[in-house]
């Protein structure tokens, strides 16, 4: 949070360090030893969106211990769009990215899980990367890391024939 002073100076006593702004406002979670993740969708190539996260430190500057790898939810298929819809930390330190993967009218939940250092986590689903179709266009907009068993839950919307209904599904962490 940053207050300025009645001259529109920034109030250093509020805040004494500057405040990074990142690209696209991506979804972000504050992780428990005080830095940052965003995901955000990058086009790569034309027509090919892939997810990828940025961690900040505690003073907002880009993490540079961190890899931000790009995710391709659906294996590396060119012209299909794995965007960022959610981003949760689980308690190991690993972070579960979810978004959507498919193309316009035809897409899944798309889930990616990323180690403490960015590294694809490749115990989780295929080599990294989960994808969970529903009837119609989906994506996933919210994840919630259960704190008993450590299982995700993502949620989002189906959209089939102008039909919206919620899409809910349950991981194995």
């Amino acid at each position: 949070e940053r207050e300025l002073s009645r001259a529109g100076q920034i109030d250093s006593t509020v805040t004494p360090a500057a405040i990074v702004a990142s690209s696209q406002g991506g979804p972000s979670t504050f992780l428990s030893d005080g830095r940052s993740l965003e995901a955000d969708s990058v086009t790569v190539v034309r027509h090919d969106i892939d997810a990828t996260p940025r961690r900040f430190t505690p003073t907002g500057t880009i993490d540079s211990t961190f890899s931000a790898p790009l995710l391709d939810y659906s294996g590396g298929e060119t012209g299909v769009n794995n965007t960022a819809g959610a981003v949760a930390a689980q308690a190991d330190g690993k972070v579960v990215i979810a978004g959507s993967a498919g193309i316009i009218g035809s897409s899944s939940f798309g889930l990616a899980r990323v180690g403490p250092t960015g590294a694809v986590d490749s115990t989780f689903g295929s080599g990294g990367t989960v994808t969970t179709a529903f009837q119609g266009s989906t994506g996933a907009n919210a994840l919630v890391i259960q704190p008993a068993d450590g299982k995700i839950i993502a949620v989002g919307s189906s959209d089939t024939s102008g039909q919206e209904s919620v899409a809910l599904a349950r991981y194995l962490p």
